[in-house]
């Protein structure tokens, strides 16, 4: 998981200088967890028996980390509180390992999980692309498959877009991975969290 400590703190954990198969340590590659991260979430004074995530294979290229916290009813997003301030987790992860989000910009899910906090499936867009990609709820399973059959017959993104209303990136992204590609263009993604909520926005 990219030698991120798993307690959710966005720390790197150490590298195992010895293999301890009972607890998943082997030499050379980074440990679950920053020493004493284990037992004691952030900002807790006592432990913690839930892991703040879990990583599942969710049909994106790599496997998402599923928020296993309190997470919103109304969006889907995780939250998370560091340091006296609300965060999304999605946008708390993304700061941990990219840096800051740029003014203005939004989160996008690449995997279209709205639980996944792992940042190499988070992508800092503007709310204009964010829209865009969005679009694909328009979509049906029948109509991405239309989408599907005609760019790989040759008709241009920009007719096909123009045509079923969505971006020409989404349909090169149909016509690469398929109408049950990575990014479920299919899938209903719910309005974003506005403004004034944990983190501002998506």
């Amino acid at each position: 998981m990219d030698g991120l400590c798993q307690c959710g703190c966005g720390g790197r954990a150490p590298i195992a200088t010895s293999t301890v198969a009972s607890r998943g340590r082997i030499k050379g590659q980074p440990m679950r967890f920053i020493r004493g991260h284990n037992s004691v979430g952030m900002n807790r004074s006592k432990p913690y028996k839930q892991e703040r995530y879990a990583a599942e294979a969710r049909g994106y290229e790599t496997p998402c980390w599923i928020w296993q916290m309190k997470t919103s009813i109304k969006t889907g997003y995780g939250a998370i509180r560091v340091e006296g301030r609300d965060w999304l987790a999605h946008r708390w992860y993304y700061t941990q390992a990219k840096g800051p989000i740029p003014g203005g910009m939004q989160i996008d899910h690449l995997c279209g999980q709205r639980a996944c906090v792992n940042p190499h499936h988070l992508e800092a867009v503007t709310p204009i692309e964010n829209s865009r990609r969005s679009r694909a709820t328009k979509l049906d399973a029948e109509q991405a498959k239309m989408i599907e059959t005609l760019s790989r017959d040759g008709h241009s993104a920009i007719a096909i877009g123009k045509a079923f209303g969505v971006s020409r990136e989404l349909v090169r992204m149909i016509r690469v991975h398929g109408a049950e590609n990575p990014r479920n263009p299919t899938q209903r993604r719910r309005p974003a969290m506005r403004p004034g909520g944990p983190s501002g926005t998506a």
